[in-house]
């Protein structure tokens, strides 16, 4: 009998495409290989005053969402709820996220762009991942100046044989050229040179996004950055500003200067008292990564021997 592989993705989705499409954007929806399912996993589980509102402000439906995207965060169906109350004519999307779960940052890439409003968004801290996706819905993309964006690769977890593990990477490499279209529409670039951007994963300050297209203009009265910070050490090549910035925000909230250090390279996981809850798994460092596979297989032994 055949064995059906499971694939679980980090940056991968089904997709929801609502009927009410801007004709503007008519072929701009993403649309990704079957065969993939949704990882649980949390990929940075560490943050530090996330936050997820809707409101109404005059004449427009403002949405913040300062969390990681996906099951631990600010879900896809988070936002289709708030999308579904909007009657306003114009949605503003602030973002400040590390990503997560693109199966979910699709699917709001998606609805953005199904809604009959206009989208804006505006980058106040951070697009990386998966929320740089989401940023891509806007029809007008703006960007404080010490903001960033990021793109990267798909990640990914498959158990099977070497077959299992060679249909996975052309899963991820279809997964990755969905996106990179959607990065080419908005942006200009070549395909090819967009892969090599996500291949080396590229991160743009405020400037230099809005010089290679992928946003529009320098958010103004950006002095209030947000509050938000986030474990960033899963990324290899995250700026030394960035880094800097996570540094400064953990001494204001009472770590030492070496602590903060630490913990804006290494990772939240050490800090005193931010020991992860049971129900909220620590990151796959290589301790982690041990850990987990020993749970995912007494999982699977369990099923096996039912």
């Amino acid at each position: 009998m055949a064995k059906k592989t499971k694939h679980k993705i980090n940056m991968s989705t089904r997709v929801r495409v609502a009927a009410a499409a801007r004709p503007r954007d008519a072929g701009r929806f993403i649309d990704l290989p079957p065969g993939v399912c949704r990882d649980r996993a949390q990929a940075f589980n560490r943050r530090i005053s996330p936050e997820f509102t809707a409101a109404t402000e005059e004449d427009q439906a403002v949405i913040t969402i300062y969390d990681e995207i996906g099951y631990w965060g600010v879900t896809a169906s988070d936002v289709r709820a708030k999308l579904d109350d909007v009657t306003a004519g114009k949605i503003l999307v602030r973002l400040n996220s590390p990503g997560g779960d693109a199966f979910d940052g699709i699917a709001i890439y998606n609805d953005l762009l199904a809604h009959p409003a206009d989208v804006e968004v505006e980058i106040t801290g951070l697009a990386a991942s998966a929320a740089s996706i989401i940023a891509m819905a806007g029809d007008t993309v703006k960007i404080a100046e010490t903001a960033f964006v990021m793109i990267h690769n798909a990640w990914g977890i498959v158990l099977g044989n070497k077959g299992d593990m060679s249909d996975f990477a052309e899963v991820l490499a279809a997964i990755d050229g969905a996106i990179g279209k959607t990065y080419a529409h908005r942006t200009g670039i070549d395909l090819a040179e967009i892969a090599a951007m996500m291949d080396s994963e590229t991160w743009l300050a405020g400037e230099d996004a809005i010089k290679q297209g992928f946003a529009d203009q320098l958010l103004a009265d950006a002095d209030d950055a947000p509050k938000a910070i986030f474990d960033l050490s899963a990324f290899n090549n995250v700026p030394a500003k960035i880094k800097r910035r996570v540094e400064n925000a953990l001494r204001d909230a009472g770590y030492s200067k070496s602590q903060a250090k630490s913990a804006a390279s290494d990772g939240f996981q050490h800090l005193p008292g931010r020991e992860a809850p049971e129900t909220e798994p620590s990151r796959l460092d290589a301790g982690g990564t041990v850990k987990a596979f020993e749970n995912l297989r007494d999982q699977l032994r369990a099923k096996l021997t039912r």
